[in-house]
């Protein structure tokens, strides 16, 4: 079972009696005391709250079949997830299937996948698309059709920032980011043509709605596909972010997607070709930097390739690159690795084979891959895995203990130095007495001021009592993917499309 916070509470209590009665005694009886705890130990801040790391060498996971999986696929999933040391993942959560009708919403799924997430102490960025039947222009033929008013879109958000966010969760959200809908950038995310000013009053209604209720949470813009712009049905990215910061988009984002895919290319080869995914990340991060977004970062929310293409090894060595080349961009942030498990593994559709588990949950070679990189940059600040919790917890204890035996050292070795002054007392007293008395009574007063000095040594030791050991403890993917090598497109197809279908 993964630890909860009420597992760690339960630690927490049975550590901290022990350690203080121990403390006590020990020291009543005259133990030495253990030296100070490094201040070092405790210097960061206990964190129960999952959030998002925005370093760009940390890699999370991104897959939008979480949402209809049963609870014991989940457990599986996140145990998977753990075993890779993945702190943070990207869900879709969709609003077709979540409001199927204007103001009737239906939190089952969502409850289901963000409550386990939440239980596993693994940070979720969620990306909310799909216009419901009564949401859309078209009559819900199309579930990523543009909705017919963003008011829809600005009011289902809020909800689910009030249910998921830190004021309904006691400060600790299960949403700790927030996408705002899916490769607009393309006919099949924003039917039936990309249009970057309705896309932005979108983006702008959806920002003011979740900060009105979670002003901590992060809101993530653009959430764009690489590719080119080929007639109505595509605009590349770097125009369309061009056009929303034309339209207003500043200031309501706190970080831009992007998707970087090219099946046919490793991602550091991109830097030779024009309009690769890499040369429109850097014309991209150009633009943020003219229009006052220098400080923000670009955060690759979906990046993958499947091993359909040319083997296990293959995919391997294209998210091995992708992760050591991200990393080195100025102005990158996370990465998300899609997908966590294929849909249908031998499929023919590539699409079908981008997990890095098979489906029945065979590691893929890329496993190792992510597994090793995450071990080599571990995650030091935001996400607090239950073994990183029960440490800081440990040595919080350990600090409070020092700090209480310190306290009560001091009033026994007060009492013994009473004791000390008060023999040292009666010493002189005899010896005053004796001095007129024969020698042999001398011998006697020599033997009186050994004696009680004797007792009193013998209540020091050099027995240290330990102090204790530390714990150890999207959206729809059904989306237009433009090979920017060759001009050549490819659509991809995940399970969720079909099983939300209305």
């Amino acid at each position: 079972m993964p630890l909860n916070r009420h597992h760690i509470t339960s630690v927490l209590h049975t550590m901290t009696v022990p350690l203080l009665a121990t403390a006590v005694l020990a020291t009543s009886a005259g133990f030495a005391v253990p030296g100070p705890v490094h201040p070092t130990a405790v210097a960061e801040p206990v964190e129960l709250t999952a959030s998002i790391d925005t370093s760009s060498t940390t890699v999370g996971m991104a897959d939008s079949s979480l949402y209809f999986m049963s609870q014991a696929d989940l457990d599986t999933a996140m145990q998977q997830l753990q075993s890779m040391g993945v702190t943070q993942i990207r869900v879709f959560l969709p609003w077709r299937a979540m409001e199927p009708a204007d103001g009737t919403y239906n939190w089952a799924q969502a409850d289901q996948l963000l409550n386990t997430a939440a239980s596993y102490g693994i940070a979720v960025d969620a990306a909310i698309t799909s216009t419901p039947t009564w949401a859309s222009p078209y009559g819900g033929l199309v579930a990523d059709g543009a909705p017919r008013a963003a008011s829809d879109y600005a009011s289902f958000v809020a909800a689910v920032a009030s249910r998921y966010g830190t004021a309904a969760n006691n400060g600790e959200a299960k949403i700790a980011a927030y996408e705002i809908w899916n490769e607009p950038n393309g006919f099949t995310g924003w039917y039936p043509t990309p249009d970057a000013a309705a896309y932005t009053a979108l983006l702008k209604a959806a920002y003011t709605a979740i900060k009105a209720v979670d002003p901590k949470a992060t809101v993530v813009g653009g959430v764009l596909g690489a590719g080119i712009s080929i007639g109505t049905a595509t605009v590349d990215p770097v125009t369309f972010l061009t056009e929303m910061y034309a339209d207003g988009a500043a200031g309501y984002f706190d970080a831009l997607a992007f998707h970087p895919y090219n099946y046919t290319s490793l991602f550091s080869a991109g830097a030779t070709f024009v309009n690769s995914a890499l040369q429109q990340l850097e014309q991209m991060r150009a633009v943020m930097e003219a229009n006052g977004d220098a400080a923000k970062l670009i955060w690759a929310t979906e990046y993958g390739e499947p091993s359909t293409q040319a083997g296990e090894a293959n995919q391997a060595a294209y998210i091995q690159d992708f992760l050591t080349t991200w990393a080195t961009l100025s102005g990158a942030g996370p990465s998300f690795i899609y997908s966590l498990i294929d849909t249908a593994t031998g499929s023919s559709t590539a699409e079908d084979n981008l997990g890095v588990f098979t489906d029945t949950w065979a590691a893929k070679q890329a496993v190792a891959v992510i597994k090793a990189w995450i071990a080599a940059h571990p995650v030091t600040t935001g996400v607090s895995t239950p073994a990183q919790v029960l440490g800081r917890l440990a040595a919080a204890v350990a600090q409070a203990v020092h700090s209480v035996v310190v306290g009560i050292t001091t009033l026994v070795r007060g009492a013994i130095t009473a004791v000390r002054r008060l023999a040292t007392g009666m010493v002189t007293a005899v010896r005053n007495a004796l001095t007129s008395l024969p020698t042999a009574r001398k011998v006697t007063a020599a033997s009186a001021e050994a004696g009680p000095t004797a007792e009193v040594a013998a209540v020091k030791t050099t027995h240290a009592v330990p102090a204790g050991a530390t714990v150890a403890a999207i959206t729809a993917k059904h989306v237009v993917r433009q090979d920017t090598s060759t001009g050549r497109s490819a659509s991809r197809h995940a399970a969720h499309r079909h099983r939300q279908a209305a």
